[in-house]
């Protein structure tokens, strides 16, 4: 799972650069309409939203996975005061 999660994050700045790159031309277009170029705009505003979520995703669940040893310690250590007798 750990080796698929890193390889499909890799993909988002690969998938928004190529959204970015067909938006910008369809904007930058002077024979474009005016809905292709706002349909366009929209496009690279949505990419860039849709780049900060998986960011902060990803943050977040990194930040999950460093808490665990910590946690795992405490947990262990909380079982041995018990195992041992005490409170």
């Amino acid at each position: 799972l750990g080796k698929k999660a890193v390889a499909d994050t890799a993909l988002v700045p690969v998938l928004a650069t190529r959204v970015t790159a067909q938006a910008t031309v369809a904007a930058s277009s002077p024979f474009g309409s005016a809905d292709s170029k706002a349909k366009a705009k929209a496009d690279m505003d949505s990419v860039k939203q849709v780049q900060a979520d998986v960011s902060k995703s990803i943050s977040d669940v990194q930040a999950k996975i460093t808490g665990i040893p910590a946690q795992a310690t405490g947990v262990l250590g909380k079982l041995t005061t018990t195992l041992a007798g005490g409170t």
